[in-house]
């Protein structure tokens, strides 16, 4: 017959567990790299653009009862979340191209060099998608915007995808 063992939440092992999640965390951020530092803003621009499409679906969808193009759709939500889960497994993929050139290339002859870092193109890359998709959706809520600030996304994201 085993033994059962309660583990009991006490003051230090809380505090042990505080330090080894700690430590995880800090392993992982240095091993990212600077992508560390703007994968954060990337998930709140992701939840930005969620809750931003849903205000403004339900704006149209009050401006247009009745109307089957203008409602709060499920099915597109769940499409909307796949596509920021593609995000995540597509920054991993580009981080694991990174280690991969950075540790490997010299081996197999291709000429490394520090300056390639795929995982941060693809997460600013990403971000201005969001950014983007944000401010279409403050416009369908009624807000006017400057035209420029779009402009001047749309400019840098393609500037980034003719990065070599």
């Amino acid at each position: 017959m085993e033994k059962e063992v309660d583990v009991i939440m006490t003051k230090e092992n809380i505090w042990k567990l505080k330090i080894i999640i700690t430590g995880m965390f800090g392993w992982i951020s240095n091993k990212m790299g600077i992508v560390a530092q703007i994968l954060p803003a990337l998930v709140v621009l992701m939840v930005l653009d969620q809750i931003s499409g849903v205000l403004a679906a339900k704006k149209e969808e009050t401006e247009n009862p009745g109307n089957p193009d203008y409602r709060v759709s499920s099915r597109k939500m769940r499409v909307g979340i796949y596509k920021k889960a593609g995000y995540i497994f597509a920054i991993t993929v580009a981080m694991a191209s990174d280690y991969m050139i950075r540790n490997f290339g010299a081996f197999v002859g291709i000429e490394v060099s520090d300056k390639v870092n795929f995982g941060m193109l693809i997460t600013i890359w990403l971000s201005i998608t969001e950014l983007l998709s944000i401010l279409e959706n403050i416009q369908r809520l009624g807000v006017n915007m400057p035209g420029f600030l779009e402009k001047y996304l749309d400019e840098l994201r393609n500037k980034i995808e003719k990065k070599k």
